[in-house]
């Protein structure tokens, strides 16, 4: 199970990293919009786990 978790941990934080680099140049809102939609991205898909 730590296996699973140590992955996801290095996948996500790799793909957050090649996600935000083209955001830069637009500002702080257009960032803290994006953060926001993964953030209820994130929560909506955990809820539909945690239900199944």
């Amino acid at each position: 199970m730590s296996g699973t978790y140590v992955a996801a941990f290095y996948l996500g934080g790799t793909a957050a990293g090649l996600a935000y680099p083209p955001f830069l140049h637009l500002g702080v809102a257009w960032g803290l919009g994006l953060a926001g939609l993964v953030t209820a991205s994130a929560a909506a898909l955990a809820g539909r786990a945690v239900r199944d």
